[in-house]
């Protein structure tokens, strides 16, 4: 059936079409990542506003102090204040020469790199119990597939507060 509409279909329109299409998932998704990328680094501006006008607080408390209040995670606020102190300028980030790959991971992995002790992540083997591997299970459901230890530590975590 497809291969008789396509004798019925012009060539190059379709050709256009299809390249129409591909140009507007891939600006689409260049958009959705800059969002993201920009949200993180307002949120690092904020904060080292926040700072400026409250000399007493320090960063680590005023990050755990937002994320009691549901503002994020440790970890995302810390990144979002690093990123905001090492680009205090937004179109600073164009240097890092990503252009449109340019993603909120990569940013990450450039303003917080692995130090010497543990320059690469290693594979922990360690046993659960069943209920954690069913929960683990359950977001990553294909068979076989390899399960990141960030998946299982909010998994865990999950199941820790429901307890």
């Amino acid at each position: 059936m497809t291969r008789a509409l396509a004798n019925v279909v012009d060539g190059e329109k379709l050709d256009h079409l299809s390249d129409e299409i591909k140009a507007t998932f891939t600006e689409r998704i260049y958009n959705a990542r800059e969002e993201v990328i920009r949200a993180h680094w307002e949120t690092g501006k904020l904060m080292t506003e926040f700072l400026k006008s409250n000399s007493h607080v320090k960063m680590t408390a005023l990050v755990q102090l937002l994320a009691d209040r549901g503002a994020g995670k440790e970890r995302t606020l810390y990144h979002c204040s690093k990123f905001y102190k090492t680009f205090p300028r937004y179109s600073d980030t164009d240097k890092l020469g990503f252009g449109k790959n340019l993603s909120w991971n990569k940013i990450k992995a450039y303003i917080d790199p692995p130090d010497e002790k543990t320059p690469e992540r290693r594979v922990v083997s360690f046993e659960v119990s069943k209920e954690v591997w069913d929960a683990v299970r359950m977001e990553n459901p294909r068979e076989g597939e390899k399960i990141s230890i960030e998946a299982l530590d909010a998994t865990v975590e999950i199941l820790i507060k429901d307890v």
